[in-house]
């Protein structure tokens, strides 16, 4: 048995996600810039747009339905001994979850982006070195006009 069989066999056979196929989009549909940052350890980071549509459609795929929705707010259910709620004079908001589907923004090193998606990568870094040289007060630029 060879290594891919073995794989294959321990992950089993990919569901199929009701008409939508998610594996067609790309995971990272963008790049919007880049950071070193302190809580990184100064690691070069690009931030990107993510179309977490195919984990949404996995995870949803796995999900059983074997224990009943949550009916409210934890909190919300804690009674004190004399019958009265502890939220009874408390006025909290619950926000709307947002749609799962709808792109998110996330921070992810460069060397991960590069590996995965080389291109978009390359993409980007050649329109960021356009911007530098074009840009009127960059150092390029003047050299340009002067030289």
């Amino acid at each position: 048995m060879t290594d891919v069989d073995r794989r294959r066999a321990a992950f089993g056979s990919q569901p199929s996600f009701e008409g939508r196929n998610s594996r067609d989009r790309p995971l990272i549909t963008k790049i919007l810039g880049t950071r070193q940052h302190v809580s990184t350890d100064g690691l070069l980071e690009y931030r990107v747009e993510l179309c977490p549509s195919q984990f949404v459609e996995i995870a949803q795929s796995g999900i059983k339905g074997k224990r009943p929705e949550p009916t409210g707010h934890a909190a919300a259910l804690e009674v004190n001994p004399d019958g009265s709620s502890s939220l009874a004079t408390k006025r909290t908001t619950t926000k709307l979850p947002s749609d799962p589907h709808n792109n998110m923004r996330v921070w992810i090193p460069v060397s991960m982006v590069r590996q995965v998606y080389p291109c978009l990568a390359i993409d980007y870094e050649a329109e960021q070195a356009k911007t530098i040289h074009n840009t009127p007060g960059s150092a390029v630029a003047k050299r340009r006009r002067n030289g």
